[in-house]
């Protein structure tokens, strides 16, 4: 015995009436106003975010001026260490996302700041002091500046606070493995000969190396996070010449077809006669 069809079924598998095939949806057409407005709002939302990027780290230097000159290493590092590792991924590296390392770079500074004046206390003149200063760097400096890194980075990155734990518990000992065997080998030499005021120029340089020589990050890349190939000139092009299709041919018709419906609407009106009043008698009709 055949079991019962869902209705659903049954409408999925019964013919369709002449004349009401459903008709396949075509992709909505963009005018060239369009198109150009759309493309205009991206160019001025890229160019907002871009101008902050250079505006925080000018006023947090502006606000702490002992911290200016290292604010704008730091910030610059950050920014070219971002855009190395995106670039090595083949994800693109957009307006909001150098704002992203802007911020983080700001955010980082006084942390980098208070990391080598600590350490910078602590005296050389034997060797004792050398095996002090090298175990608080690389024994507490490294572990607290991956704990202050990974979760602002988060936060600036993902704008909220839902899984941020999980994310450091899963990334924090592999970060800080990396930097102990990469990094702290050269970083201790930085700390122990290199003059205090060359130290964080130092260490932006070495962090942005670890970036470019180190292997790239692995996993798949999302479609719409992947590097864009079109040339910067190649998006002006295109831009001006959506402007100039715009001008030349979007707004005369634009305007010829505001024209048009206002001369139907105003010819419709003359010409439709007045309705005449119903002499019909209103009694009943004879038998």
């Amino acid at each position: 015995m055949a079991e019962p069809q869902n209705i659903d079924d049954i409408a999925k598998t019964a013919p369709q009436i002449a004349g009401q095939e459903k008709k396949e949806e075509q992709p909505k057409k963009i005018s060239a106003l369009e198109s150009f407005v759309n493309e205009s709002s991206k160019l001025f939302g890229n160019s907002v975010k871009l101008g902050l990027a250079g505006a925080v780290p000018y006023a947090f230097a502006s606000l702490l001026p002992t911290f200016k000159r290292d604010t704008a290493i730091l910030t610059g590092a950050q920014i070219a260490s971002d855009y190395t590792t995106s670039y090595r991924r083949g994800k693109k590296y957009t307006a909001g996302n150098i704002l992203e390392s802007s911020l983080l770079g700001v955010a980082m500074t006084p942390v980098i700041e208070v990391m080598f004046r600590t350490v910078n206390a602590i005296p050389t003149n034997s060797l004792s002091g050398y095996i002090a200063k090298g175990s608080v760097w690389g024994g507490i400096m490294y572990p607290g500046f991956v704990a202050a890194y990974q979760p602002i980075a988060y936060l600036i990155r993902n704008r909220t606070f839902k899984g941020m734990g999980q994310y450091v518990k899963e990334h924090y000992w592999p970060a800080l493995r990396d930097a102990w065997t990469k990094l702290l080998p050269i970083s201790l030499l930085n700390i122990f000969f290199a003059p205090s005021w060359l130290q964080i120029p130092i260490s932006a340089a070495l962090s942005y190396l670890f970036d470019l020589f180190g292997a790239p990050q692995k996993g798949e890349v999302p479609a719409e996070q992947k590097k864009d190939k079109t040339s910067y000139l190649t998006s002006a092009s295109s831009l001006v010449g959506k402007l100039a299709k715009t001008v030349f041919y979007g707004v005369p018709q634009a305007t010829y077809s505001i024209a048009r419906t206002l001369g139907e609407k105003l010819y419709s009106t003359a010409t439709t006669p007045a309705k005449v009043p119903s002499t019909a008698s209103a009694t009943a009709p004879a038998r």
